[in-house]
């Protein structure tokens, strides 16, 4: 289990970096529900190579999904700081809501689906 953990904060960290890169600097929206599908598919690949079949089919997709949600959270309050350097002024639910609205959810459900598919 430890393992499996280790290889998908890689993972999540990386994907992290990546999205707050293009929802941040970058400032580009498009490809943020493509980027977190790929981020949970990366979380959930890398918790599949990490754990193996020493975790149980159940417990090793409940670890890729709460490291992907984990990531993605960490990934929106990072962007959400980034606007708030540059002279924001909204709280984080307020932000999201303002600046990226239901794409949020799409993320949100496609790194779920990505992180399930790939860790089963």
């Amino acid at each position: 289990m430890p393992r499996a953990v280790a290889f998908g904060l890689v993972a999540a960290v990386a994907g992290v970096v990546v999205f707050t890169i293009v929802a941040g600097p970058l400032a580009v929206d498009a490809g943020l529900v493509l980027i977190a599908g790929l981020m949970g598919l990366a979380v959930g690949r890398a918790v599949a190579a990490g754990g193996g079949s020493a975790i149980a089919d159940r417990r090793r997709i409940g670890l890729a999904v709460l490291l992907f949600v984990a990531a993605l959270v960490g990934a929106e309050l990072a962007t959400w700081q980034f606007a708030l350097s540059e002279g924001g002024v909204l709280g984080p639910i307020d932000y999201l809501r303002d600046t990226f609205g239901f794409l949020v959810v799409l993320e949100l459900l496609a790194g779920l689906i990505g992180a399930a598919i790939a860790a089963a």
